[in-house]
Order: structure tokens, then C-alpha cells, then sequence
């Protein structure tokens, strides 16, 4: 078949421009492609710096143990407050990396294994918080009634009271009282499990001892 020179000329052209467009797709769909990928980078590298500032909140909660055992044993406590603070202040950090990287879009399997780690990584949380908090001072004795304050400031001089750990003493040592007005202690039943639901605490607070005028329930 003869074609004549401009129509040969009008059929490369058109060739050309078929590759071209060709090309121009291909090239579409890469840089779409890339990213993508980009993307999916960039949220990995997101998650794993949540994940890494998350493992240092941990070890640093794990470290404000500590700290809060020595201060609480220091004479007049000057540090206890500031090792409170800190170990709140690491447990609101720790758990807001987790909700960070829930808040990521992650692949469901991922953010299925993320939502188990909430439970426990609470339970650690409050764990670290409470042991910092085990001490009593004067300032927390009650003000709920005149008679309660005395009656409970004359008992807590009466005793020694140095914070964690204090051992015991003739003198008598403060121990932090259970739910029935008595030594805490799980095998007695008189404490509250941070484990537990908002029923069992409600159950659990209700018959519990706060009234000094009243040593037995038949009083």
C-alpha cells in the first residue's frame, strides 16, 4: 500500500503521540504508586517514633518507682510531690503514644494488636502511680467532721509512719487500713483491685470504713 509523504508524516506523528500519552500514563501511575509507598513509609516511621517514645515512658515509669521508694523513705519527704508529678506526668505521655498510633491508619490486624495492648498498659500506668503515691501525711487526715480529724491525727502521731516499706516497730507501724477498717490485705477481702470494673468498686466502697465513732458495724 503507497502512502504518500504527508500522510506517512501524519501516521508517525500519530504514533509518537501514542507513545507519548503511553508514557505520560505510565509515568501517572508510578508517581502514584511511589506515593503511596512514600505514604506508607512515612506512617511506619510515625508509628515506630510513637512506639519508641512510648518504650522510654515505660522505662521511665520504671525508674519513678524507684525514685518514689527513696523519696518517700527521706527524712520530711522534700522530693515525694515532684516523683508524683513525674510519674503521672510519664503515664499520661505513655498512654497518649498508644491512642497516637491507634489514630494511624494501620493495617486492622495491627490496630487489633494495638487495642490489646490498652488493658494492660493501663493496668501498668496506675500500678506505677499508686506505688509513688504510698504514703500518708498529716495534710490527707479527713476534714469531714472535727471528731474524725482528732480522733485520726492522734492515732496517726502514735505511730511511726515513714512512708513504703517502713518495718515494724513496738511503737506500732502505719499500714494503710482495708476496706473494713483493718489491716489491707487480699486474703482478707477488704481491698480494691485496680483491675476492677466501676460495679465491684461501687460494691467494694459502700460497706467501708470511715466513721472512727463507729469500730464495728453493729455500733
Amino acid at each position: 500500500m503507497n502512502f504518500t509523504l504527508r500522510t506517512r508524516f501524519r501516521i508517525l506523528i500519530g504514533m509518537l503521540c501514542l507513545m507519548a500519552g503511553g508514557f505520560g500514563l505510565t509515568a501517572l501511575i508510578l508517581n502514584r504508586y511511589t506515593q503511596s509507598k512514600v505514604k506508607d513509609l512515612e506512617i511506619t516511621a510515625q508509628a515506630i517514633r510513637q512506639h519508641m517514645e512510648g518504650d522510654m515512658n515505660h522505662e521511665a515509669l520504671r525508674g519513678d518507682v524507684y525514685a518514689g521508694i527513696a523519696a518517700a523513705a527521706e527524712p520530711g519527704r522534700p522530693r515525694e510531690q515532684s516523683v508524683i508529678h513525674e510519674t503521672e506526668r510519664h503515664a499520661r505521655e505513655f498512654r497518649e503514644q498508644l491512642e497516637k498510633n491507634l489514630a494511624l491508619p494501620l493495617s486492622p490486624e495491627r490496630l487489633t494488636e494495638l487495642k490489646t495492648l490498652g488493658a494492660p498498659l493501663e493496668t501498668y500506668c496506675n500500678l506505677c502511680v499508686s506505688v509513688t503515691r504510698q504514703a500518708f501525711t498529716e495534710d490527707m487526715i479527713t476534714n469531714r467532721t472535727p471528731e474524725a480529724h482528732a480522733a485520726v491525727l492522734a492515732k496517726f502521731r502514735s505511730v511511726d509512719s515513714k512512708g513504703i516499706y517502713t518495718p515494724p516497730s513496738q511503737r506500732g507501724t502505719m499500714l494503710f487500713p482495708g476496706t473494713d477498717g483493718g489491716r489491707m490485705s487480699k486474703s482478707m477481702g477488704n481491698t480494691i483491685e485496680i483491675s476492677a470494673s466501676p460495679q465491684e468498686i461501687r460494691d467494694k466502697i459502700k460497706p467501708a470504713f470511715t466513721d472512727p465513732a463507729r469500730l464495728r458495724r453493729s455500733d
